[in-house]
């Protein structure tokens, strides 16, 4: 394997010439800075060149230089290889569009996402190590249909739906930000999913117990206490942020009574 020198100083890139003829890209962290504890690892970049410049350009190259003027490192992207899912996913999690999630919303697509990334494949990698010029509508659909099915061979159809609604997004996101990187076809579109929603299960009174208890001892008890009302007093579905005494008129043919909402 022959080594060419780096393209640029500070630029890290290098090229190395494969036994099968191939290109491939590195970059590649010096030995001096190794030596001075350089953080960063060197990382390998693929064949594709323009993909390959511009994660040095975008990520790799202005860390390294922050922490050699002995600045503050900026956050980048993960060390991830450029153009792959995971890659994408966390160029997604950069932009404008998931950094005005609300909290709670940015936890519920992290896991989403996550199970997408993490999802197994035969040859031993994970979903998210895919290039996504190798992502195609049939694979979505069969990374659909897998994570439509639980461990333990339960359905999870709402889930799943989740799942690809969230890649869309986030694929969307990036082929914006990347177009020369992230195809514009995104394979999770026009997917064609259904799903009907399940009649809910009544809790049980060991199942409220728990409930509370688990909502006392996070902190929560408002919580459980709004599930004691609904569960004791047949709340109203929607839970107000107050409590006021107005009556509540049932079904005909049930008895009127008087209940607090909150």
């Amino acid at each position: 394997m022959k080594t060419r020198k780096p393209l640029g100083w500070p630029k890290l890139m290098v090229a190395k010439r494969l036994k099968h003829g191939a290109t491939a890209y590195y970059w590649d962290v010096p030995t001096w800075a190794k030596a001075r504890g350089c953080p960063f690892k060197s990382e390998a970049l693929g064949s594709d060149y323009g993909v390959a410049k511009t994660r040095c350009d975008s990520a790799l190259n202005p860390q390294f230089d922050d922490w050699r003027i002995g600045n503050d490192i900026k956050p980048s992207l993960p060390s991830t290889r450029a153009g792959t899912f995971d890659w994408m996913v966390a160029l997604y999690k950069q932009a404008p569009q998931y950094k005005k999630l609300s909290e709670g919303h940015k936890k519920d697509v992290d896991w989403l996402l996550g199970l997408a990334s993490k999802h197994p494949l035969k040859d031993g990698r994970c979903f998210g190590a895919l290039h996504l010029s190798s992502i195609n509508p049939g694979a979505a659909d069969l990374l659909y249909s897998k994570l439509r099915t639980k461990p333990d061979g339960s359905e999870r159809t709402r889930t799943a739906k989740g799942v690809m609604v969230a890649v869309r997004r986030a694929w969307s996101v990036a082929y914006r930000s990347q177009p020369t990187i992230v195809p514009a076809q995104n394979p999770f579109s026009k997917m064609e999913i259904s799903y009907s929603a399940k009649r809910t299960r009544p809790v049980s009174y060991s199942e409220l117990l728990n409930f509370v208890d688990a909502a006392d001892k996070s902190g929560m008890a408002s919580i459980g206490t709004a599930a004691l009302i609904a569960f004791h007093w047949l709340q109203r579905q929607v839970v107000n942020r107050r409590l006021t005494g107005t009556p509540y008129r049932p079904p005909k043919g049930t008895p009127l009574i008087g209940v607090l909402c909150w």
